[in-house]
């Protein structure tokens, strides 16, 4: 079994073999483009035949929501941005088709560089839990529309492998209205839109994390670096009940030495500030976690006056 030194050794030298890196994402206060399951199941082909269009480019993995997405890959950047030209070209064509004409003038991608193994573990962690974090339904594992379920998920590969079969080229055509894109390889589907696992390198992506219980420790534990990254791309990014109880747990034992429910009001009302402002809490999850009355944070501000978002 190789050590702690020799595998971050491995990691360290894949990461720097894999050229420029890239956290492709969208904004995320754009209006809905897809409003159904048929429309994300061919986001999920539009996005694969974008990406196929241009074989010196590497996506490792991907997130589709209802009105923004988040990429991580590799190549020039030029030719990243020209991906994702010919993604936003394809998506404009199949809305046209299916009478919706969208102003896609402000859908417009952010590109920020990847400089370390660190950053490039966090960015996939980032894009894996996108649609779980606004999902209460879902997991990392569950959320359908990315390559996020196929991490380290040994009978979603198996799926795929026995139950996929050929994307065809009038497929292609009847989705993205272009002759360019479906010819660059063979493109497996299953469920009715291509699969990832036919354009995603998700095992090499795998390869960048030490192993299985390394990447399900970042995807689950360390949340700080996933709040950094949403700052950085001016993004909200929410947390579930328990993600928010082990932040409260940390800086009220940090602060104070105790746990949240033995906190003072002073002490309560400083967190429920914090959890607030820098973590980006709703009012019903703060009353949950520090048992303080809705009337309360009323008076302080900390009432967003919405629907529960959890």
């Amino acid at each position: 079994m190789k050590n702690f030194v020799d595998m971050e050794g491995l990691c360290s030298q894949l990461f720097f073999n894999l050229g420029d890196c890239w956290h492709l994402w969208t904004p995320e206060n754009f209006p809905l483009i897809f409003t159904c399951e048929q429309e994300f199941k061919d986001g999920m082909s539009i996005m694969a035949l974008s990406i196929s269009e241009f074989p010196d480019i590497s996506c490792y993995t991907f997130e589709l929501m209802n009105n923004h997405i988040h990429v991580c890959l590799s190549g020039k950047e030029e030719r990243v941005k020209e991906s994702f030209e010919t993604f936003r070209h394809f998506l404009r064509n199949y809305l046209r088709s299916r009478g919706r004409y969208p102003d896609l003038s402000g859908f417009r991608c952010g590109l920020r560089r990847i400089d370390s193994l660190e950053e490039m573990r966090n960015v996939v962690i980032y894009v894996n839990r996108n649609g779980f974090v606004v999902s209460p339904d879902e997991t990392p594992f569950s959320y359908p529309w990315g390559a996020n379920a196929y991490y380290y998920n040994r009978q979603a590969k198996s799926r795929c492998a026995e139950s996929s079969i050929r994307f065809t080229t009038r497929e292609a055509l009847n989705i993205i209205h272009s002759k360019a894109g479906q010819y660059k390889k063979p493109l497996r589907q299953i469920d009715g839109y291509i699969s990832p696992l036919s354009f995603c390198k998700i095992d090499l992506a795998e390869r960048l994390f030490r192993n299985a219980s390394h990447y399900f420790y970042l995807l689950t534990k360390k949340m700080e670096q996933q709040k950094e990254i949403a700052l950085q791309i001016g993004e909200s990014i929410f947390y579930n009940d328990n993600e928010l109880y082990q932040i409260a747990l940390t800086l009220s034992k940090k602060q104070h030495g105790v746990l949240p429910a033995l906190l003072n009001v002073e002490a309560k009302i400083e967190l429920a500030k914090k959890l607030r402002y820098d973590y980006n809490a709703s009012s019903k999850q703060i009353q949950r976690i520090l048992k303080l009355d809705a009337s309360l944070l009323v008076s302080l501000g900390l009432s967003d006056n919405k629907a529960d978002r959890l």
